[in-house]
Formats: C-alpha cells, structure tokens, sequence
C-alpha cells in the first residue's frame, strides 16, 4: 500500500523529469467550477498524520481520492450568495481570502454550491487537509520539508494578502500554511481521544468531536506558526462567542472539498483522445 500511495503522488507531483514527459502529465490534475474555483485532484493513498511529540500520537490514515481548492476561497467567490457583506479588514480586495465568517456559514456556503453545480461541496476533514498538505512528505514540519518557509508562506508579517502571493507547495496547493486558519469540518479534536490499538488503519476518518469549537489548520499572517500538523480551536460558535463578534474569527477562512468521481472520469476521457 505504501508503494502504491508513493506512485500516486509521484504521478501527482509530477514524477521524475526527462525529456519524453510531456508537460501535460507533470502538471496536476485541475478542475474549475462555475465560480472559477480551481481544484486539485489528491490521489488516494496512506500516510502517516500527526506529531511524535507535539500531536500525539501519530496514526496511520488512509483515504480515498477526492479535489480539494488551489486556494482558499476568496470574497468575490464567497460574496456570490453574500453580496453586501462587511469584509475583513474592511479594505479587503476581491481575491484576498473571505475572513471573519462563522463555520455554519461555510457550510451554507457549500450547501448552495453544491446544488447549484449538482456536486457534493464540503470543507476537509482534519486528515484530508493534513494529507493534502503534505505533498506526499510523512512527519516533515512543512509540504517542503522541516525547514522555515521564510518568503514561501505569509506567516508573521501582520497583513491579509491576496491568494497566491506565494509559491505553491510542490503539489500546486497556495497557502496551506499561512495567510489564514482554515476550517475543517470536525470540530476541535486531539488524537489521544482515540481509542483504536497502536497500528490500527483510520480509513476516511471523520473525528467524533464533543468539542464546542471549531478547528482550523494551518497558521496566518499574525503568527510565524506554521506546520502542517498543528491545530487550533476557533472563537466563532454561540457558546464562547456568543455575541458573534467577527473580528474573533478575522483570521480564518476555508477551502473547500469535493467529492465527484464523475468529474476525474471526463478528465481522462478528454485526455485519452488528445
């Protein structure tokens, strides 16, 4: 299995380069929808999730292909069913990522998408973003390896930013690590919750959180942390905000999912007959 999930993502990477690769099979897979999101395809494959030390303990997860967003979606995407909507910062241009939104408006968000397209939208799970994330790269701090991405991500530098203001991680996924906190759909989970014995293979897993926060991933502009297993609870739901106050949530945003087999099936069609 491990062999077979390293092939996945050395295709979806892009593979070794020579000269009779074209350029079409190094790039990855991408599908835009109707609101000109852009989507990537990750491969289905096992990886190792979590932290020895600071998210324990580290488990094995395996999961089925899925799309997940080039980037985080962004106020003229979001505002397409939220016209009028006072953006944060209130200076906010149409792609910087859409901020300051509560988690169950997110999901409306994709609940509207959804049915418009006749697809199935949704936000990451905890492990899907943590895949996607990754790059293919087990128990590295970073989608590049453990070293600081100093000018790679907008991490500490005390300003929102457009989408893409940034390289890509080497999977073609802009600002998984900063720029803002990214919902997932669980809420706020630890991996010691888990009861399931040492060795045990989370297939799919969607974490069955008591927890009243939201989570998020990634870090933001505010901080200079970053890494691809950290967590963090959001301020965003009616028991500890329950005033709703925006500004709490001023630094998270999402990208979405979706699932649609359907669609990696036109892809290679298309593909097959150039």
């Amino acid at each position: 299995m491990l062999r077979l999930t390293l092939v996945a993502w050395i295709a979806f990477l892009g593979g070794c380069s020579n000269n009779n690769t074209s350029r079409q099979s190094r790039e990855p897979i991408v599908f835009t929808n109707s609101l000109g999101m852009r989507f990537i395809y990750v491969p289905p494959g096992e990886f190792l999730m979590g932290h020895p030390e600071l998210r324990k303990p580290v488990i094995r997860v395996r999961l089925s292909g899925y799309w997940i967003a080039e980037t985080e979606t962004t106020n003229s995407q979001y505002e397409r069913i939220n016209n009028g909507r006072k953006r944060l910062p209130e200076d906010a241009t149409d792609q910087m990522p859409v901020t300051g939104v509560f988690k169950e408006e997110v999901l409306e968000f994709a609940k509207w998408l959804s049915a418009r397209e006749d697809r199935s939208y949704n936000l990451p799970t905890d492990a899907r973003w943590e895949y996607a994330a990754r790059a293919g790269r087990e128990q590295k701090d970073y989608p590049w390896g453990d070293y600081y991405p100093d000018r790679r991500e907008n991490l500490g530098s005390g300003v929102l930013k457009e989408v893409k203001s940034y390289r890509p991680s080497p999977n073609g996924l802009y600002d998984m690590m900063g720029n803002v906190r990214e919902y997932v759909l669980e809420n706020y989970f630890e991996l010691t919750e888990l009861s399931e014995p040492v060795g045990h293979v989370y297939v799919n897993p969607v974490w069955p959180s008591t927890d009243v926060s939201s989570m998020c991933r990634g870090g933001y502009f505010g901080n200079l942390l970053g890494w691809v297993w950290l967590v963090m609870p959001a301020s965003g739901n009616l028991v500890i905000n329950p005033e709703r106050n925006r500004s709490l949530v001023g630094h998270v945003g999402f990208r979405l999912v979706l699932e649609d087999n359907a669609e990696l099936e036109r892809y290679r069609a298309s593909n097959a007959s150039q």
